[in-house]
C-alpha cells in the first residue's frame, strides 16, 4: 500500500509576514539612538506547571473564548488551508492560527473598507471583540512547563517615516503581546534583525532571510512554536526500516515508528482512514491515510478538511500504527491575489475583495 500521510499538529511553527500600506494609522513615538530594541516590555502569561490542574482550570475560567470566535478561526483554517495545500505537490507546513493572528493584528490598524474586509475575512463583526478574543485565546493556549511549550509571538515593525496611533500600539501590546519596533525599512540590517527575531521566538526552528523595502510602512510578524511529548511514547526498539511512496510514485527508505494501541480513536470516510494521537499537554496530532486509489488532492477541499480534522473523536478501538519519521522545511507566498479572488467570492459574494489587495501587499 502506498503510504501518503497527511499530518496536522494542533499548532505548527510558522512565521507569517504581512507588509501593509494605506491602513490609516497615525501618531507615535521615536526610538532612542536608532537601536533596534522593542519599545515594550512584553510579559508572557504566567507559566503553569504540568501537574497544576487547578491553575489550568483557573486559566480557562478567566479566559472563556466565545464559541463564535472559535468557529470563525476554524472556518478560516479550512478555507485557507484548502487554497494553500492545493497550490503545490510538495510537502506543506501551514499554521492557520499563525496567519489568523497576523491578519487580526493588522486589522487593528485598518479603517473604512479595508477594516471591514479584514473583519469579513476573519469571520468577526467587531474589531475590539476580535482583539479581546485573540488575547483570551493567546493566554489559554500559552504553555511553558517541564513537558513542553506552545507559544505564540507577535511583533510590529513600523517605519520611522510614519506615525502610529497610540491606541493601535496599546492594543498590540495588551491583546497580542506584541513587541514594537521603529525601523528603517530601507536598511539591509532591518530584514536581518527581523529574521533574528523569528529565530529567537522559534528556538532556532525558523531562521529566514527577510528582505524589506524603503516603501514598506508596517510589517507584522507572528510565530507559533510547539514542542510536546506523546501521551504514549514510541519505543525506539520497535522502529523498522521501510519504503515510503510519494505522490509522484517515488519510493524512499525511511524509519517507521511502530506501536500497537488497544484504545485509540479511528476515523473512516470517503477515500481515507485516520487516527489521532494525544499529546501530554492536551493537544493532539491527527493522521490521515488516503485509500490506495485516492488522489490525496481529492481530500484537500475545505469541506473534506473540516470533515477529517474538525471532529476527530471517531470510534475507539485497537489500532496498529506505523508512522514515518520525517523532517522538512517549507516556504510559501501565503496570500497571492489569485487565491483571495478564488476564496472571497465563494464566502462573501456581496463585496469585491480587490480593495484590500490594493491597500495591502502581503508576503
Amino acid at each position: 500500500m502506498k503510504k501518503k500521510w497527511m499530518i496536522r499538529a494542533s499548532a505548527a511553527a510558522l512565521a507569517a509576514v504581512v507588509c501593509l500600506t494605506g491602513c490609516g494609522i497615525r501618531g507615535g513615538q521615536e526610538m532612542e539612538n536608532g537601536d533596534y530594541k522593542s519599545q515594550t516590555n512584553v510579559k508572557e502569561p504566567e507559566a503553569i506547571a504540568f501537574d497544576d490542574v487547578e491553575g489550568r482550570i483557573a486559566r480557562r475560567e478567566e479566559n472563556q473564548v466565545p464559541e463564535s470566535f472559535l468557529e470563525a478561526v476554524r472556518q478560516f483554517s479550512w478555507d485557507s488551508a484548502a487554497l494553500l495545500l492545493d497550490e503545490t505537490e510538495e510537502n506543506r507546513n501551514y499554521s492557520p492560527l499563525s496567519l489568523y493572528y497576523a491578519l487580526a493584528l493588522a486589522a487593528q490598524g485598518a479603517s473604512g473598507t479595508t477594516e471591514q474586509e479584514f473583519l469579513d475575512l476573519l469571520g468577526v463583526d467587531n474589531r475590539d471583540e476580535l482583539a479581546e478574543a485573540c488575547g483570551k485565546l493567546y493566554r489559554l493556549l500559552y504553555t511553558d512547563n517541564e513537558i513542553g511549550q506552545l507559544k505564540l509571538a507577535d511583533s510590529l515593525w513600523m517605519s520611522r517615516k510614519s506615525e502610529f496611533k497610540e491606541e493601535f500600539m496599546q492594543t498590540a501590546q495588551d491583546d497580542f503581546y506584541s513587541d514594537l519596533f521603529l525601523v528603517d525599512f530601507g536598511a539591509e540590517e532591518t530584514g536581518k534583525v527581523m529574521g533574528e527575531w523569528i529565530a529567537e521566538h522559534t528556538n532556532g526552528t525558523l531562521a529566514p532571510q527577510l528582505v524589506t523595502s524603503e516603501e514598506d510602512v508596517l510589517a507584522v510578524l507572528n510565530t507559533v512554536y510547539l514542542y510536546d511529548e506523546w501521551s504514549n511514547r514510541f519505543g525506539e526498539e520497535q522502529n523498522t526500516e521501510g519504503a515510503f511512496t510519494t505522490l509522484s510514485g517515488e519510493e524512499s527508505k525511511v524509519t517507521y515508528m511502530n506501536q500497537e494501541f488497544d484504545f485509540l480513536p479511528w476515523l473512516t470516510g470517503d477515500g481515507y482512514t485516520g487516527t489521532s494521537l494525544g499529546l501530554k499537554n492536551g493537544g493532539s496530532m491527527v493522521l490521515i491515510l488516503p485509500e490506495e486509489e485516492t488522489d490525496i488532492r481529492e481530500l484537500l477541499t475545505a469541506e473534506k478538511l473540516e470533515e477529517m480534522f474538525g471532529d476527530t473523536q471517531g470510534e475507539i478501538g485497537k489500532v496498529n500504527l506505523s508512522l514515518p519519521k520525517f523532517t522538512f522545511g517549507d516556504s510559501m507566498e501565503l496570500i497571492p491575489a489569485a487565491m483571495f479572488r478564488r476564496w472571497y467570492p465563494r464566502r462573501y459574494s456581496d463585496s469585491p475583495f480587490p480593495d484590500l489587495l490594493r491597500s495591502s501587499s502581503m508576503k
